[in-house]
């Protein structure tokens, strides 16, 4: 995780005005500078919801199944790797993955970067998630995703973003969240800050996070992602090496509480000047 810089460096071009029809013009710089910011309408996942508490109620046994995790006083979660792995979430896949694709095409379109530049990274590495909350207090500690962009639409209330503290962004469960993830930090040379995040519970809270994330065997065109806007920069070849130094600075934190119990990573480790080394 690392902190957004106060601006851009000396030289660097202000980013060219978008229109994204789910977010208000005026907060796409937010989305830029913090990695964070909120959609007016999502999909409405109050079907897979069901199906998915219906899942988890199941007992252990029955719930032993590619994808399920289970971290006790803390949280339940499916991952799907595909939209058929779990039928009820396919048409939100669908949904999700189409809105953060028309919004990696006006990131392109702030940075001047030709159409595709970024979207052409889309592949079968994304993944989809639903989490079922069942501790209080802090249930996901402070990071930042790995991918290109995350949806998260929740029930209830729970989501906290940094901007110079901690702040709640959930207010409407109709609406959702829109993040920044790590690969598109990078790949915009920094432009776009990764949207640093937590997640404190206060009773059942059941979210689905969608995560559009870089193919990993996509080159990786340095020529055509420089822009006067992004400045010039280089470094590894492919998705897949990009996405496994990110991952080398990072640890799971869906994964069990003991490997999460590790000194706090150096908030720089995930710069995109450190991941192009």
């Amino acid at each position: 995780m690392y902190d957004p810089p106060e601006g851009p460096p000396p030289g660097w071009r202000p980013l060219k005005d978008v229109t994204f029809a789910p977010v208000h013009d005026e907060h796409w710089p937010k989305l830029a500078a913090r990695g964070w910011t909120t959609v007016t309408s999502a999909p409405d996942t109050d079907a897979l919801v069901t199906a998915a508490a219906a899942f988890f109620a199941q007992p252990a046994a029955a719930k032993e199944v590619p994808g399920y995790t289970h971290i006790a006083g803390e949280k339940q979660l499916l991952t799907l790797t595909s939209p058929t792995q779990f039928p009820p979430a396919a048409a939100i896949w669908t949904q999700a993955r189409k809105l953060l694709l028309e919004a990696l095409a006006a990131v392109e379109r702030s940075l001047a970067m030709p159409p595709g530049a970024l979207s052409r990274f889309d592949g079968t590495h994304s993944i989809l998630r639903v989490f079922d909350y069942e501790g209080a207090g802090l249930v996901a500690e402070p990071h930042c995703d790995l991918g290109l962009l995350t949806l998260v639409v929740s029930t209830t209330p729970g989501l906290e973003v940094w901007d110079d503290g901690w702040v709640p962004i959930e207010r409407n469960s109709i609406a959702g969240t829109l993040l920044v993830g790590t690969e598109l930090a990078f790949l915009t040379n920094g432009r776009y800050s990764a949207g640093r995040h937590r997640v404190v519970a206060d009773g059942p809270r059941y979210s689905v996070v969608f995560a559009l994330r870089a193919h990993w065997p996509t080159p990786i065109d340095y020529t055509t992602l420089s822009t006067p806007i992004t400045g010039t920069f280089a470094g590894p070849p492919t998705a897949g090496e990009l996405a496994q130094r990110i991952r080398a600075t990072r640890y799971n934190i869906n994964g069990p509480v003991e490997g999460r119990k590790r000194p706090a990573l150096a908030q720089s480790a995930q710069s995109p000047a450190n991941l192009s080394k």
